[in-house]
């Protein structure tokens, strides 16, 4: 992947039609740079609670700013383009799930349908138990559950862990059917003993 600055692609693109010739060259060295907002919430991300009082959202993914396809009906119209919002977020959910479902050997057919077999909301518990939790941009105060759900997911600590939490959430419900008590479960799936704070 690479990444630069608008103005210098807008440079680059200009020079190029200038001498359509021009050979562009990259480094093979690797290098890092910050994403404004990167691994924040977006400003224009909503808020939970539902009208039920349920916690919502459940979980974060990357959806400001994300290079995706486009649809297009023109040629030469280009097929990719730069886009915010829940569309962008989406995908890397249930791309999140697939990679999840790859790694411990699942197949898709076999969620919710066989016995023994994780059901999508069991895929969905370990996600969220494993997300990292995320600050507000250019804060080191942590965003509001309200505002990231779980937190940021993260699939290598879904594939990874070894303990299990539920629920995953607690609802506050409305007065109707609020409960006074939840009980917590948690479960250590792994060989070692575990210290949990």
């Amino acid at each position: 992947m690479a990444s630069i600055e608008n103005n210098a692609g807008d440079a680059l693109v200009a020079a190029w039609k200038k001498t359509p010739s021009t050979k562009l060259t990259w480094s093979k060295s690797a290098s890092n740079f910050l994403v404004e907002g990167g691994g924040a919430p977006s400003y224009f991300s909503s808020y939970g609670l539902d009208g039920e009082l349920r916690s919502k959202p459940d979980i974060a993914a990357p959806g400001g700013n994300i290079l995706s396809t486009l649809p297009t009906n023109h040629p030469g119209e280009s097929p990719y383009g730069v886009k915010s919002g829940t569309s962008m977020a989406t995908p890397y959910i249930a791309g999140s799930y697939a990679l999840y479902m790859q790694a411990k050997g699942i197949k898709s057919r076999d969620v919710n349908m066989q016995p023994n077999k994780p059901r999508s909301d069991d895929i969905r518990q370990v996600l969220k138990n494993t997300a990292k939790r995320s600050s507000n941009i250019n804060s080191k105060t942590l965003a509001s559950v309200a505002k990231q759900g779980a937190g940021l997911v993260n699939v290598l600590n879904a594939i990874e862990t070894t303990t299990s939490i539920t629920p995953d959430h607690i609802d506050l419900l409305d007065s109707d059917h609020f409960h006074k008590t939840v009980k917590i479960s948690i479960k250590n799936n792994g060989r070692h003993t575990e210290t949990y704070t």
